[in-house]
């Protein structure tokens, strides 16, 4: 997770999380761009009134990373399928690689999901 401080720290109004979005969205690379590269046009004048934050959901970014075959990982496959049979080589494939990944990745995996990344979201507000 990084964190840009308000660049007027005497009228600073509180912290903005900034997500990504996804999946596999990087905060911290987002908010790098954000906070410091003006991407987005606005940051300078949100800047001066917040705290930005960037969390790296789990598995992304500066988190520890997922860990998969990159055979698997990087195998093009069509994600709307035309045939009820690429519809199925499409579900083995993704199941295939989902074991994959949750063998390689260990305890962490089965808790790099939604439901997690909300929860993380939440304390990082309560904080």
């Amino acid at each position: 997770m990084n964190k840009a401080p308000a660049t007027n720290p005497e009228k600073r109004i509180g912290s903005l999380v900034l997500n990504p979005g996804g999946p596999g969205g990087s905060g911290s690379t987002f908010l790098a761009n954000f906070a410091y590269n003006n991407v987005l046009g606005s940051s300078v004048y949100l800047r001066e009134y917040f705290d930005l934050v960037g969390p790296d959901p789990r598995g992304t970014g500066l988190s520890a990373p997922m860990q998969c075959d990159p055979g698997l990982w990087n195998q093009r496959i069509s994600k709307q399928p035309r045939t009820e049979a690429a519809f199925h080589n499409m579900v083995a494939l993704w199941r295939k690689l989902g074991l994959d990944c949750m063998k390689r990745t260990g305890a962490s995996f089965s808790h790099s999901d939604t439901i997690s990344a909300a929860h993380d979201l939440e304390a990082i507000r309560l904080l």
